[in-house]
C-alpha cells in the first residue's frame, strides 16, 4: 500500500523553509550505514533530490546545456554523460543523464509555456536534480554541499532532500521500529518531537541540530523523518529516512 505523507505533528498551517548554518553536519550514511548493520537490513539505497524554480525568464538552448553542465561539473561528474532535448505539448525539457558504477542521476531544465488569451505566453522554468547512489557512499553529505553550493552561488532557492530507502524481511514489530529510530535519533544526536501510526505505517518526525536545515510548523522544527511501511504482497518492511523530510509516496 502506498501513502504520501499529509500529516504534520500539529495543526496544519503555513510551512516556512530555513536554512541554517549548524554547527555539525550529520554525516548520513554513516548514521544509516550503523542501522543497516545492526537493524538486519536486505536492502538499502539513497539518493538526493532537489526541484528549483527558476522564473519566467525565456533561456535559450546554449544557455540551458551551460546550465545543466555546470551543476554536472560542480558535482565532480564524469564526461560519460548524454543530454538531449525534447518539446512535448507546452514544454520544453533538456535532460542530462548519467549512469555509471556510482551513480544514475538526471539533471532536467523544464520550460512550460502556457497561453494567455491565445495571445501572450506566460513562462515557468525548473531545473531539477536526482541523484541515485548506486553505491551507498561513505559521505553523502559531500555532494548534498557542493550542490547546496551551486544554489547559493548562482542565487537559486530550493530544497535538497536526503533520502534513504531501506529493506526489512518480514513485518517489524513495533518495539524493533522503536529501537531503530531511536538508534537513529541518537546517531543523529537529535531527539524525535512526534509519531504516527496508521494502518501498516509508523512514522517519526524529529529535530537534530547536526543538520544544517529545517522545516517549521507550528513552532515545531523538523529535519528527519522516518517512516515504515508493511507490504504484504512481498512480505517485508520498507524502512524510509529522508531530511528534511519524506517528499514521496510510501
Amino acid at each position: 500500500m502506498k501513502y504520501f505523507i499529509t500529516y504534520f505533528p500539529a495543526v496544519l498551517s503555513a510551512i516556512i523553509i530555513i536554512s541554517f548554518a549548524g554547527t555539525k553536519n550529520a554525516n548520513t550514511a554513516t548514521v544509516f550505514n550503523h542501522i543497516a548493520d545492526n537493524g538486519n537490513l536486505e536492502q538499502l539505497n539513497c539518493s538526493l533530490k532537489t526541484n528549483i524554480y527558476l522564473g519566467n525568464d525565456y533561456i535559450n538552448q546554449a544557455d540551458r546545456e551551460a546550465v545543466i553542465l555546470s551543476v554536472a561539473k560542480k558535482l565532480d561528474f564524469p564526461d560519460d554523460y548524454t543530454l538531449k532535448t525534447c518539446h512535448t505539448g507546452n514544454s520544453l525539457t533538456t535532460s542530462y543523464n548519467i549512469v555509471n558504477d556510482k551513480v544514475d542521476a538526471v539533471i532536467k531544465l523544464t520550460t512550460i509555456e502556457q497561453p494567455i488569451n491565445g495571445v501572450e505566453l506566460s513562462l515557468s522554468q525548473y531545473l531539477y536534480i536526482k541523484i541515485d547512489f548506486r553505491v551507498l557512499p561513505d559521505d553523502i553529505s559531500y555532494c548534498r554541499n557542493q550542490l547546496q553550493n551551486y544554489l547559493d552561488e548562482n542565487g537559486y532557492h530550493g530544497d535538497i532532500f536526503t533520502n534513504f530507502h531501506g529493506i526489512i524481511n518480514g513485518p517489524a514489530d513495533s518495539a524493533r521500529e522503536e529501537s531503530i529510530c531511536n538508534s537513529i535519533a541518537s546517531e543523529l544526536n537529535g531527539t524525535i518531537t512526534d509519531t504516527v501510526k496508521l494502518d501498516n505505517t509508523y512514522t517519526v518526525y524529529g529535530y537534530s541540530d547536526s543538520i544544517d536545515n529545517y522545516i517549521k510548523c507550528d513552532g515545531s522544527k523538523i529535519n528527519f523523518n522516518i517512516a515504515f511501511s508493511y507490504n504484504d504482497e512481498k512480505d517485508c518492511t520498507e524502512v524510509f529516512l529522508s531530511s528534511p523530510i519524506i517528499n514521496y509516496d510510501y
